[in-house]
């Protein structure tokens, strides 16, 4: 496994032979811990114990499980929606949309940041520290008309598309009547616009695969993931908004478009084949405090001539989003001047990042993909995600969830990534507990008090089934200082309330599993001076 923010840090993977309920990870009920059979005392009113009552709804006011939320104790985001720091707790909403948790909280911390993890239920949220600390946390409802303007449910391809450029052949299917004042395509209106109710199990999913600053780091983005249709009687195909991973308030005021186009084996072939690419507005704006998760839109294909709801086999979809590409200053979506859209010199490395970014790699300039398309078969859909930072830029985070977009077809197997750009490890963590721990190496004596010796994070992780019975575990851990003489050798380990029968040791990673304990005991490091060392010879 691997451990891209902790270069010296250490990750601990386990794998139980049986699921185990939460409390049996914890001090075992009526067990004396060795503190108060040594008669010490650990109490220095350092930290407390908050409760934290979190409610989630989605944009119909419904009580959403498995919506994943974190605690922080300073501001999490920096820049463009970038999580900076661990969470000290992360946990699911349960069957009612409620999570309960008891949160350690140090003293001298009067606010802190509750934040949703999972796309497209609002944003982080600042509150004081109180004993009980209540929050509510809903997504985007559907924009729609007060009564359904279309006297048929069939789809009825839009007569006039209108040219909203003068930079590039662009077109806008919907009429101003069909669209919201912040450029939401609206239920009741285009009959290519309806509704999908995303499952928060599919949008983990989606979140495991491009999360924060990870995961894509490693991937050949010149490989070309477009989609391709590969059904003899051809596709059609529906792209359906999920959300912003990474979305954060300084983003608030950014609104980006998101287009689509089809070509052909060999029609594309370099930056200026710009010119000659026929693109169709999917949404004039995702910016997700306007944009519901779950709004779908069925493409159209272009042959040149005409539009029609069918793509032939053979045929390559791909996509394109604009920063900032959207004013909403209250001008209709059919006119010029509703959008900002710069030309093709756009966006620049390190330099103005308003622009283009498209997902096949021939069209940027730098010959890299901005947009990862992956298969998820279990849910017989491909999933798109975008990055509109310039390949190279020194502010990039390569995490692709800008914005992303989950694909079907019918057939439902017409479709399928021209590429394949594969995930280098599925987040799939239900709850975990951030936190220090702090050595004095003559303890129980007091020795000089300064609990230095060794000094470690952790985060504690814990993987759950759909019982709510524990699976996996995982711990990472990254050492921050060894205060003692340079020749004191200190090991580190982890005992774990479990015996040794609970773990399935063929699949322990990170650390050794000692036998002959009447629990599970690992060695993680036998001399933590190794560590140091080898730091300080970097």
């Amino acid at each position: 496994m691997r451990n891209l923010r902790y270069l010296f840090g250490g990750i601990i993977g386990l794998i139980l032979v049986s699921c185990v309920d939460e409390k049996n990870l914890y001090k075992q009920d009526g067990e004396t811990s060795k503190d108060e059979q040594l008669g010490l005392s650990s109490d220095f009113n350092l930290k407390t114990v908050k409760n934290i009552s979190i409610t989630a709804l989605n944009g119909d006011g419904e009580p959403q499980k498995d919506v994943k939320f974190g605690v922080f104790m300073s501001q999490p985001y920096i820049g463009e929606g970038i999580i900076s720091i661990d969470p000290v707790y992360v946990g699911n909403t349960n069957a009612s949309g409620k999570l309960e948790a008891e949160v350690v909280i140090a003293n001298n911390i009067s606010t802190i940041y509750v934040a949703p993890l999972t796309t497209g239920y609002g944003q982080v949220q600042e509150v004081n520290v109180q004993d009980f600390i209540s929050l509510n946390f809903q997504g985007v409802a559907f924009p729609q008309f007060a009564t359904n303007v279309r006297g048929t449910t069939s789809i009825e391809i839009p007569q006039t598309f209108t040219k909203v450029s003068g930079l590039y052949e662009l077109y806008v299917p919907y009429k101003n009547t069909e669209v919201d004042k912040d450029g939401i395509p609206v239920q009741g209106g285009c009959s290519l616009v309806s509704k999908e109710l995303l499952s928060t199990v599919l949008i983990n999913q989606i979140d495991s695969w491009y999360p924060e600053r990870e995961n894509v780091h490693k991937a050949d983005l010149s490989k070309n993931s477009d989609l391709r249709v590969i059904d003899e009687n051809g596709a059609e195909v529906w792209v359906t908004y999920v959300g912003d991973g990474g979305f954060y308030v300084s983003n608030r005021t950014v609104y980006n478009s998101l287009m689509y186009y089809n070509y052909k084996e060999g029609e594309i072939n370099g930056h200026n084949d710009i010119d000659n690419l026929h693109m169709t507005m999917l949404l004039p704006n995702t910016n997700q405090i306007q944009c519901p998760s779950g709004l779908k839109v069925q493409l159209l294909y272009w042959n040149g001539t005409e539009y029609s709801t069918v793509f032939p086999k053979g045929t390559r979809i791909g996509f394109a989003v604009a920063r900032n590409g959207f004013k909403k200053d209250g001008t209709v979506i059919t006119e010029k001047n509703a959008y900002s859209f710069k030309n093709k010199t756009y966006p620049i490395v390190d330099g103005e990042v308003s622009g283009m970014y498209y997902s096949t790699p021939m069209l940027n300039a730098w010959g890299k993909s901005q947009a990862i398309t992956r298969q998820l078969g279990s849910s017989n859909c491909c999933v798109t995600g975008f990055d509109i930072r310039p390949f190279g830029d020194n502010n990039s985070d390569y995490d692709f969830n800008d914005v992303m977009v989950k694909v079907t077809a019918s057939p439902v197997e017409a479709i399928e990534p021209g590429e394949d750009i594969p995930v280098d490890e599925e987040v799939t963590v239900n709850e975990s507990i951030h936190g220090t721990l702090a050595f004095e190496d003559q303890w129980p004596n007091p020795g000089d008090y300064d609990l230095n010796d060794f000094v470690v994070n952790y985060t504690y992780s814990v993987v759950k089934n759909t019982d709510n019975k524990i699976t996996d575990i995982k711990l990472r851990l990254k050492p921050i200082a060894k205060g003692t003489a340079a020749y004191t050798k200190i090991g580190f380990g982890v005992e774990l309330p479990l015996t040794e029968n609970d773990i399935e040791v063929a699949k322990v990673e990170g650390a050794t599993l000692e036998s002959g304990n009447s629990k599970a005991t690992f060695v993680v490091w036998e001399d933590v001076s190794e560590l140091f060392q080898m730091r300080m010879a970097l």
